[in-house]
């Protein structure tokens, strides 16, 4: 049985949670994360979403954010997806080499890339 969504209405304080696939490293360095801050902040400013703490750890963060105009849902898509195109990252799969990365990008170890 599928897991219920979760409530996602204005006014929630809700706790986030994010990491990398098979628990790889999301951020590079120090200056990774600051960049990574630096979308959040404008996210959190353009959606009036309260940011009440947050830490950044080698593999994975934690949010603990309110929504108070919108759905938390569409800040964390935009924060997320622009993240993961950004050229820290894009250096990091360049980096561990293609076949390694199209592994670690691989949402399930049984899933295996075309013509490898």
């Amino acid at each position: 049985m599928p897991r219920q969504p979760r409530i996602d209405i204005p006014g929630l304080l809700q706790h986030v949670i994010f990491r990398g696939v098979a628990r790889c490293d999301i951020f590079l360095d120090d200056e990774d994360r600051e960049d990574f801050v630096r979308r959040l902040s404008l996210l959190l400013a353009e959606t009036e979403t309260r940011c009440y703490a947050w830490t950044l750890l080698k593999n994975h963060a934690h949010l603990l954010l309110m929504p108070t105009r919108q759905q938390l849902a569409p800040l964390m898509l935009r924060l997320l997806t622009g993240y993961a195109v950004s050229e820290p990252v894009n250096e990091l799969l360049m980096a561990v080499g293609r076949e390694e990365s199209l592994g670690r990008l691989a949402a399930a170890e049984r899933w295996e890339p075309a013509g490898m």
